[in-house]
């Protein structure tokens, strides 16, 4: 049977899960039926337009090259896309350009060109991005370069980063009885490396750190955020859901695909609709809402510290309570000892057992776990002793508190 050749294909910028069909789409040539007679790709289109707004379509893994999948399935290329967005841009009568996606993502190579192209087209129309499945990896590097971009609910964006996926068939050829023998000059050790080796696994992360960067410093441009706020904020490779996204910045609103046309009809701009900021109901929150949070917990903690003094007459009133508690539970352990007239004698009657007391080894039990309780409660009154002691002799607190609950034993406060 024969073995086709493992080749390297380069970076992608796709879910890990769609690498696979992207591949076997890059490796299927469009056959010659496919073509007219000029040999150019004959494609029935990928917009529409409806009165002043075009939808340009970005739909399935996305390649440079048109191929017999994009032609078969109608998935988009940077080609494609580059072509048909030119053609919109200059239709006197479509004042808007929506980039309707839904794409796990695509190769690295010609993304970029492609976004930059959108980037600088967004003063000539009204650019939006709408996400209505798929707004992964390099698809959402094409959403970021539209002025706003939609979700629809439960649309899932994100997965910024390079991703190089090779199989290792070397096992698979050796069972077949073949061998590979490949031979690079001198000059070039580097040429074709065994990527089973530490060496080669660190050439390709090089590549993939390169690919990397350049998509979050795109992204970051787009999306007008710096690029530590895509390092950390916007999923460090995965992808969110459509209103945990709009929460981090990913996208703007999450609203309907209909609603978007209505708005940018009725809008001056794309980046300020009439749309969906957060469903009803949620918990997503504004930056004024945090504000408020911010300010009450602040607020609840100055109560609760209510400064050094308070701090020093909470322990105090502590102590107070527990001793009484201490006396008390002796009181209950040893009746005797509170009973005994001036002679020191019990008065008569005393502590003898009436009818219906349960017996001494049920009265046992019970001293023994009051003891126990007195203990654990000198115990904590000791705690307090010694800070309180702690507390007068402070030299840095004059009136004898100390400050932000430090190394209080009660009601203690982490650090913010």
């Amino acid at each position: 049977m024969k073995k086709d050749k493992q080749v390297f294909t380069g970076p992608a910028l796709i879910l890990p899960d769609k690498i696979p069909a992207l591949w076997s789409q890059l490796s299927t040539p469009i056959p010659n039926d496919l073509l007219n007679k000029e040999g150019e790709y004959n494609d029935s289109g990928t917009f529409q337009i409806r009165g002043g707004t075009a939808i340009l379509e970005v739909y399935g893994p996305l390649t440079y090259h048109r191929n017999f999948f994009s032609w078969w399935y109608g998935w988009s290329t940077y080609e494609g896309l580059a072509r048909d967005f030119n053609l919109l841009l200059n239709k006197k009568h479509v004042d808007n350009i929506i980039l309707k996606i839904d794409s796990p993502g695509g190769l690295a190579f010609g993304l970029e060109e492609l976004v930059d192209m959108f980037f600088q087209a967004r003063g000539k129309k009204k650019l939006a991005a709408f996400i209505s499945g798929y707004g992964a990896s390099a698809a959402y590097g094409i959403a970021s370069s539209a002025g706003v971009i939609v979700a629809s609910k439960g649309a899932w964006s994100g997965s910024i980063g390079t991703v190089i996926h090779l199989t290792d068939d070397t096992e698979a050829k050796q069972m077949e009885g073949l061998k590979e023998i490949t031979v690079v000059s001198k000059q070039s050790p580097d040429k074709a490396p065994d990527f089973n080796t530490q060496k080669g696994i660190n050439l390709l992360q090089g590549l993939a750190d390169q690919g990397g960067e350049s998509f979050v410093s795109f992204v970051a441009r787009n999306r007008d955020v710096s690029i530590e706020t895509v390092l950390k904020d916007f999923g460090k490779g995965w992808i969110m859901d459509s209103y945990p996204a709009q929460q981090v910045g990913l996208v703007d609103y999450v609203d309907s695909l209909e609603n978007l046309i209505s708005a940018l009809e009725k809008s001056d701009s794309a980046g300020n609709l009439a749309l969906q900021t957060q469903p009803e109901n949620s918990m997503v929150l504004n930056d004024e809402d945090k504000k408020e949070i911010s300010e009450l917990i602040a607020d609840n903690i100055a109560k609760t510290l209510k400064g050094p003094l308070a701090t020093l007459e909470d322990i105090q009133g502590k102590m107070k309570t527990m001793g009484e508690t201490v006396e008390g539970l002796n009181q209950q352990t040893n009746p005797d000892d509170g009973d005994l007239d001036e002679s020191g004698q019990k008065p008569e009657g005393k502590n003898q057992a009436s009818e219906g007391e349960e017996d001494h080894d049920d009265g046992d039990q019970e001293n023994g776990d009051l003891e126990k309780k007195i203990k654990d409660l000198e115990a904590k009154n000791e705690a307090l002793e010694k800070e309180n002691k702690e507390l007068k002799e402070d030299p840095e607190d004059p009136q004898g508190g100390r400050i932000h609950g430090e190394n209080s034993s009660e009601g203690a406060h982490p650090g913010y």
